[in-house]
């Protein structure tokens, strides 16, 4: 997996510093965004034209602490503190959860940290877990088998059955 350029992202800069005030960052990754784009004309002359960008943001956000509001609160105060104009869902994180659970191989943070885009970073403490590859867990993998082994096998039983 190939790790994303960097992006020109609409209030990144002011997003960036209002998350800077309210945690103690260790990092930030785009996982997804959305912009929106309204045009306004109006032919009356009294009220004239406006345009306005909206975005929407789903970032991983990985803390030194973990965050001491509620999620919903935490997302509506940067909502409001952003002007109605940039909408953020976050995915939170601490440092020591995030080295823990990519030392067990979490599937999902390792492809997370590998291929999204990352808008801040404090330092490389991450850096060595970039060149993990997606994992396999035992237990998971051999339950999945043996359940499609048995159905190999009634399958094959009732093919025997057919064919007499």
């Amino acid at each position: 997996m190939e790790r994303r350029k960097e992006l020109n992202l609409p209030y990144k800069t002011e997003l960036l510093n209002i998350l800077k005030n309210l945690l103690q960052l260790h990092s930030i990754y785009v996982v997804s965004y959305a912009i929106t784009k309204i045009k306004k004309k109006s032919y009356l002359g009294c009220c004239g034209n406006a345009s306005e960008v909206n975005a929407e943001y789903t970032l991983l956000i990985i803390n030194h602490k973990p965050i001491a509001k509620r999620l919903g609160d935490f997302m509506a105060e940067v909502y409001n503190k952003m002007g109605h104009r940039c909408i953020v869902h976050i995915i939170p994180y601490t440092l020591s959860n995030v080295k823990k659970d990519l030392n067990n191989n979490d599937n999902f943070l390792v492809r997370m940290l590998s291929t999204t885009v990352c808008i801040y970073q404090k330092d490389d403490n991450l850096c060595c877990f970039f060149k993990h590859k997606l994992k396999f867990n035992n237990s998971v993998y051999e339950r999945i088998k043996s359940h499609w082994t048995n159905r190999i096998e009634r399958a094959r039983y009732l093919l025997n059955i057919i064919e007499m």
